[in-house]
């Protein structure tokens, strides 16, 4: 927090001249009417030929290559610091130092710096990450996570698909590392795994639903049924409800499914390991979602339709003990609707079942 305080008190005054944008500044001594009769006449003369046009087109390349040049010069120099001697630091804690300033320029003030700035450094912010250096790692990953959305979620496309694995993957390892590792001291490997998991996961998962889904059922076959993969999922699971549920509603079933699987007794072993976080995720989505229930004693859940042809809706009763699926109600319609009274609506897709709960008697 003090390190942020700093940056926020000095960044607007002190931008690095290569990320700095360059703005048209009138001169002191011109009023704004003298400048804009400066300005007019050099805007005709620069219409009057396409030759012109192509001339100051072919200008603004060479500028923008350069700016890239300079940009990249930058974040990769490693002149000699002085407070590097400080921290006992070397040329690569210096290029660290340099991306994090940057990226931190990008995600709270992107209207001082260039636009480009933020193609350039997330790769090299992403690098960080991976890392696993107790000095920036972790706010390397908190600069990723706070930007997401605004910032990097453009930048990276559906390469977030392929970094939330690479980030499952590490904190497995965090989880796992040895203790002789000088890497992976306990407070270290805590320290980061924290900034992952709380973090930069949740993030990622909201900037890519969909691939979120695919990475953690993938996961249920690439890793051992005891991996630390298999919680953290849930739990960044719990957190999407909670911070995203909008975006999560159409894939209400596939996260269902989901923790099901992560509950099924025929593996005892994640069960085991599951069981808590599981229950936690399905109580946090039938309290998020009206049409999902459960019973008193915790025992059945009902999951009902949210969305589609009115005459295909259905609630799915389970099991939650044995994970299984006892019952599929017919929910097209109250009882006795005759057919032809239902109209042309129940072709279209549509909003179905707004609201379930259990009666006493355990029924829905």
């Amino acid at each position: 927090m003090a390190a942020r305080s700093l940056f926020h008190c000095s960044a607007p005054r002190s931008v690095p001249q290569p990320l700095r944008v360059q703005r048209n500044k009138i001169p002191d001594h011109l009023s704004l009417s003298d400048h804009m009769d400066k300005l007019i006449p050099e805007m005709q003369s620069a219409s009057i030929s396409s030759y012109g046009q192509l001339k100051v087109d072919g200008e603004n390349l060479d500028r923008d290559d350069d700016d890239t040049s300079q940009i990249i010069s930058w974040l990769e120099s490693f002149e000699n610091q002085e407070w590097l001697s400080w921290i006992g630091g070397t040329s690569q804690d210096a290029v660290a130092s340099n991306i994090i300033v940057a990226a931190a320029f990008v995600v709270w003030y992107p209207s001082i710096v260039k636009v480009k700035l933020a193609k350039l450094v997330v790769n090299q912010l992403i690098k960080l990450v991976m890392s696993m250096n107790d000095r920036y790692s972790s706010t390397a990953a908190e600069l990723l996570a706070e930007g997401m959305e605004s910032t990097w979620k453009a930048c990276l496309g559906t390469d977030i698909t392929h970094f939330l694995s690479d980030v499952l993957f590490q904190i497995e390892c965090l989880s796992s590392a040895p203790s002789s590792n000088v890497i992976y001291k306990t407070a270290v490997a805590v320290t980061m795994r924290e900034a992952l998991v709380g973090t930069l996961l949740p993030s990622l998962a909201m900037a890519d639903i969909m691939g979120f889904f695919g990475v953690i059922e993938s996961q249920i076959w690439a890793t051992s049924s005891d991996s630390p993969v298999h919680v953290v999922s849930l739990k960044t699971l719990i957190r999407v409800l909670r911070g995203c549920p909008k975006a999560l509603a159409p894939y209400l079933d596939k996260a269902i499914s989901y923790i099901l699987h992560t509950m099924d007794p025929s593996n005892l072993i994640m069960r085991k390991a599951c069981i808590i976080s599981s229950m936690m995720a399905l109580r946090e989505i039938a309290r998020v979602f009206p049409m999902v229930a459960l019973n008193e004693t915790m025992t059945r859940l009902a999951v009902g339709d949210a969305i589609g042809e009115i005459h295909s809706a259905t609630i799915r009763v389970y099991d939650i003990e044995s994970v299984t699926k006892i019952r599929i109600l017919d929910a097209c319609g109250p009882p006795g609707l005759p057919s032809f009274l239902k109209g042309p609506s129940d072709t279209t897709t549509t909003i179905l079942i707004t609201a379930l709960s259990f009666s006493p008697d355990g029924e829905v």
